[in-house]
């Protein structure tokens, strides 16, 4: 169990790297992160999440990730929705290794629930996330 706790714990970290090389800059990405929940008034923990304020208004992604070897069903999206609404999150990005099934997709759509599949990740998305160094040499 720890083990693939670990792996999924890794995916987590790659999704919030990613949102955090795409987001604006001054946008603060947390993961894990830990919500005030609004109804029940309890933490709820979410993968990763972005907090970045555009004008005068505060926004909240959250970032929720599943490494499994399963397509992703409807209940995970469900779920999703239903944790976006007590934390309150503006956008909830449901970020998976498996693709989604048709009825994920439309409650998905449904539920204002952005999806990405970690396999559309291209090497030029990766590249984009490193800062190239650059070295000039002079010879005195």
């Amino acid at each position: 169990m720890k083990k693939r706790r670990a792996k999924s714990r890794e995916f987590e970290m790659l999704a919030a790297r990613i949102e955090s090389a795409l987001a604006p800059q001054g946008a603060r990405v947390k993961s894990p992160d830990r919500i005030r929940d609004k109804f029940t008034g309890q933490y709820r923990e979410v993968d990763a999440s972005i907090r970045h304020t555009i004008g005068s208004c505060r926004m909240l992604i959250t970032i929720e990730c599943r490494d499994r070897s399963r397509v992703q069903d409807v209940t995970w999206i469900e779920q999703i929705a239903t944790k976006r609404s007590h934390v309150g999150a503006d956008r909830t990005l449901a970020v998976s290794s498996t693709p989604f099934s048709d009825p994920a997709m439309r409650a998905a759509r449904a539920h204002g629930i952005s999806v990405r599949l970690i396999t559309e990740v291209t090497e030029e998305d990766i590249r984009s996330l490193t800062n190239p160094l650059e070295v000039t040499v002079k010879t005195i």
